[in-house]
């Protein structure tokens, strides 16, 4: 398992999947199954960023399979957020809105705040691509609401990046250059070189 985390932070996408699966067998002959759920998982999100959609998809339903069965609602929530994701790249924006809020709601009963505002958060960019931008808006205020009181840096700050996009879709510039500063600002103290780029690109 955490040679396949490593590898996939190198960039070395197809030894990660390989060293997953076989971490998978193992977990599979030991009948851990909570742990094949997430191997299932992570398998998925390899596939997800090779762009090979379908067979993410199905991993994510092995995963959940699971995960039902043993009543496991948090990582439930996670599945659920990457099966909206893909839908979401594929342009399939009635099921990316169904899984976001199934996200939601999973997060929710476990009481994980910072599960809620980040499917709120995939929610307003469904919005977004649909050209909903007043929706966009309220639904990462809703977010912000969330992550502020958890004091959760990562998600304010992707919330105000977001901002600053539904604010430009509608033509406020104001409202726009002043959440993309605010995202420059964050990235600026925490070093992250390459989110700094993009955001001066903005």
């Amino acid at each position: 398992d955490n040679i396949s985390v490593i590898s996939l932070n190198f960039g070395k996408i197809n030894v990660a999947l390989k060293d997953r699966k076989a971490s998978l067998g193992i977990y599979q002959r030991l009948g851990k199954n909570k742990l094949i759920a997430n191997g299932y998982l992570w398998i998925g999100n390899i596939y997800k960023h090779q762009g090979k959609y379908t067979d993410a998809i199905e991993y994510y339903f092995k995963a959940l399979d699971i995960y039902n069965k043993v009543n496991d609602a948090e990582d439930k929530g996670y599945a659920f957020i990457n099966l909206s994701s893909i839908y979401r790249y594929q342009n399939d924006f009635k099921n990316a809105i169904r899984y976001a809020l199934d996200a939601k709601k999973a997060f929710y009963e476990t009481n994980y705040p910072n599960g809620v505002g980040m499917a709120l958060y995939r929610l307003s960019i469904i919005y977004y691509k649909q050209n909903k931008f007043h929706q966009s808006i309220k639904t990462l205020k809703e977010a912000k609401l969330i992550f502020d009181k958890t004091s959760y840096n990562y998600g304010i700050c992707s919330v105000f990046n977001q901002l600053a996009l539904s604010y430009k879709g509608i033509g406020l510039i104001d409202s726009t250059m002043k959440y993309f500063a605010t995202t420059l600002s964050y990235y600026e103290k925490t070093g992250d070189v390459e989110d700094v780029i993009v955001s001066q690109q903005n």
